[in-house]
């Protein structure tokens, strides 16, 4: 059976670093400038465009809120649509919608996971479950059905030799994060897959333990990148640049800035832009999450998902060109 494609993915804050400069983006002075980039936001989210954009470094060009999403696959159908300049997704999500035929290019990491920062899965403190085999039977609670989350899970099943989650009995139940631990304490789920800073939260107050994590199935890994439309990228490459390459700026200012002042920062973005949202979350952040400098895309950032579908009803994905569907040419990283 074809699993669904359906995403919802977190966003980490960025920061920056007081002694970073605007970089250079190598572009003639007669190339068009697209400006403003629309955008959709996430509710309670400071995104790496946003901050690069708070921090100056993407020049003279600025950003366009027209609204808010909480799903990837709604926001990069956004981007190929024409209503949205670029939208992030999950990198399953983005192999099989370019290899499909969507006009359009990842371009920059959005998240990942490292062994500071990574979605987890958690049960009560009491819980029988420690390990794959626990899993068998139980329910777990997951963002999206469809999505990253089951994605992750089943090759934790699968490097256990219990097969995915159908051939475990597993139920997924979809939650938003906001609930996930309400219905976990409360006995409506037995385990709650969630992603920073939900899960830090979950931890902070206790009686939970995690029993794996993304970086336990991956290591370094790159799960969601932002993607734009080819047409976008040939007419425009000199707006290309200064997004990308502000946006790989904003990701090593948050490596690097203390972690209090990336906090303080993403606080008083949300804060002036006037949206009622809550941003007591932002107190959890970590890191970026992204393994790679500047979020500099490679292969593995998408085979690893290309293999899943390939075993999970999307043989036909097998034989895809995988550097067809992103290109660092626009980050100022790419030496």
């Amino acid at each position: 059976m074809e699993k669904r494609e359906v995403i919802g993915r977190r966003l980490f804050l960025g920061g920056a670093t007081a002694g970073l400069l605007m970089p250079s983006v190598h572009a003639r002075a007669d190339e068009a400038l697209r400006t403003p980039l629309r955008y959709q936001g996430w509710p309670g989210r400071v995104s790496f465009p946003e901050l690069a954009q708070d921090l100056g470094y993407m020049g003279p060009v600025r950003l366009e809120w027209v609204g808010n999403t909480i799903s990837g696959p709604q926001d990069i159908q956004a981007v190929i649509t024409r209503d949205v300049d670029f939208g992030l997704a999950f990198n399953g999500a983005v192999l099989k919608m370019i290899a499909y035929g969507a006009p359009a290019r990842a371009v920059i990491a959005a998240s990942g996971a490292t062994q500071a920062e990574s979605a987890e899965l958690f049960v009560l403190q009491n819980s029988p479950i420690s390990s794959a085999s626990g899993l068998r039977g139980r329910s777990v609670g997951v963002n999206v059905v469809g999505a990253e989350l089951e994605v992750s899970l089943d090759h934790y099943l699968q490097k256990a030799g219990l097969g995915n989650v159908d051939d475990a009995g597993i139920t997924l139940v979809p939650l938003p994060p906001v609930a996930m631990e309400g219905a976990l304490r409360m006995g409506r789920i037995d385990a709650a897959f969630t992603a920073p800073p939900w899960g830090d939260m979950l931890r902070t107050r206790g009686g939970v333990r995690s029993v794996f994590s993304e970086y336990d199935v991956y290591g370094d890994q790159i799960m969601s990148t932002y993607v734009m439309r080819d047409t976008f990228l040939q007419k425009y490459p000199r707006t290309a640049r200064y997004f990308i390459s502000g946006t790989a700026r904003a990701i090593e200012w948050a490596r690097s800035a203390p972690r209090q002042e990336v906090i303080a920062r993403a606080k008083a973005i949300v804060s002036t832009r006037g949206r009622g949202e809550n941003t007591s979350p932002l107190d959890y952040w970590k890191t970026p999450g992204i393994p790679t400098q500047g979020g500099m895309l490679t292969e593995r950032s998408f085979t690893v998902f290309q293999d899943w579908y390939v075993k999970n009803g999307s043989p036909e994905l097998k034989g895809i060109n995988i550097n067809k569907i992103y290109d660092n040419i626009f980050n100022c990283y790419d030496t």
